[in-house]
């Protein structure tokens, strides 16, 4: 398949002052492709009207409006309406390289793989700073049982992992194969670090990584975020997410390995 189309799922909630960058970013991208999926989370925001607006301008876009249901729900709601034979996921502060998805889907086609990871940038929005991230060892991580084999060499610190999101813990700078998600979808009942729970259940299974070194992701860091902003409820679903993954890891690692 040549030319297979790529669907890109952007959960938006409350992010009226970023949107039109982050859509813009994937409109101009190289390859075009694509079928982008706005998911309105009942933002009480401007953002309703900005994603109708886009999808007059692009025929490839098509817009979700739904009750608000949080980042985990808005996700699931793309991708149960995706048709695509690919797919990615943007969240709505964030923006994109313009080459990311030509990258990415030739490095899949390239290596045969069922998914790949790129490198990303922290963007600073108030300074325009930039810093970029990149797991040096990444490449090496090829097949399933992917944590087993990062908590038996001792390549990573897990409590860092966990703490930062590190590794490929973050979908949004993947491209995945429609069929690995076929039976996969994201817990509704958290709304931090419901990625890296996603991410350890689907490197459960028997698939293969390529990467591209490039930094192509440009992850917003900006004070209102869920992320960045704590109140006692977040605490509370930190708390919740790392019970949940510990005991995932359980399942993977053995008595005397974890």
């Amino acid at each position: 398949m040549n030319n297979p189309l790529i669907s890109v799922i952007v959960p938006i909630y409350n992010v009226e002052d970023y949107l039109d960058r982050c859509i813009g970013s994937i409109v101009g991208q190289t390859y075009s492709n694509l079928e982008i999926i706005l998911v309105d989370d009942g933002s009480p925001d401007s953002c309703p009207a900005k994603c109708d607006e886009w999808a007059k301008r692009d025929s490839r876009i098509k817009v979700i409006h739904k009750e608000n249901g949080g980042v985990s729900n808005s996700r699931n709601v793309g991708m149960k309406s995706a048709t695509g034979d690919y797919i990615a996921f943007v969240d709505g502060d964030d923006f994109i390289h313009r080459e990311m998805y030509e990258k990415l889907l030739q490095s899949i086609q390239q290596n045969g793989s069922d998914m790949s990871v790129c490198g990303f940038s922290l963007y600073y929005d108030d300074s325009k700073k930039v810093k970029e991230l990149r797991e040096e060892n990444l490449k090496k991580l090829e097949t399933g049982n992917v944590y087993k084999y990062l908590v038996k060499t001792n390549q990573w610190d897990m409590g860092e992992y966990i703490s930062t999101d590190n590794i490929m813990g973050s979908v949004w700078r993947c491209l995945y194969s429609r069929n690995i998600l076929h039976d996969m979808s994201f817990n509704e009942g958290l709304f931090i670090c419901e990625d890296l729970i996603f991410t350890l259940d689907l490197l459960n299974k028997n698939i293969k990584i390529s990467v591209v070194e490039d930094y192509l992701y440009y992850y917003v860091q900006r004070g209102a975020s869920a992320v960045h902003s704590m109140s006692q409820r977040k605490i509370d679903n930190r708390i919740l997410s790392y019970k949940i993954l510990l005991y995932k890891l359980k399942d993977v690692l053995s008595d005397d390995e974890f």
